[in-house]
């Protein structure tokens, strides 16, 4: 994970140094960064399969990256984030389709979100 954290900082200071000014001039009432995906995907390629693999680890990177470059004269403690955007439509899944397989991924869904029940086992008792 350190290596994703260095990564990050190189890839964050390369390609976003107004929007991070922008950030902590803005903090805490802006904590979000938002990045552009093909960005990633075209400076670090194996990273951003990272971040579809394993989506957790690599989010945390980002946001411990960005919370490294955080001026010390802030006493606020609320935490940054990172945003991902334009993931291409690979990443793409409907609602209908989300499953245990999607468990732990990031995956893009386009959908409507109408209704919302209890998940039913399908197996009552089994020997």
């Amino acid at each position: 994970m350190e290596d994703f954290v260095q990564v990050f900082e190189n890839f964050l200071a390369e390609q976003y140094p107004g929007e991070i000014t922008d950030l902590f001039e803005n903090y805490p009432k802006k904590r979000s960064l938002a990045v552009d995906y093909n960005l990633l995907d075209k400076s670090f390629p194996e990273l951003a399969q990272k971040l579809q693999e394993k989506p957790d680890e690599v989010i945390a990177a980002a946001e411990k990256a960005i919370q490294s470059q955080k001026p010390i004269v802030f006493e606020d403690e609320r935490p940054l984030h990172v945003r991902f955007f334009n993931l291409p439509s690979t990443f793409e899944t409907s609602v209908m389709n989300l499953g245990a397989d999607h468990l732990d991924q990031l995956f893009r869904i386009e959908g409507v979100v109408s209704w919302v029940t209890e998940i039913k086992p399908l197996m009552k008792t089994s020997l």
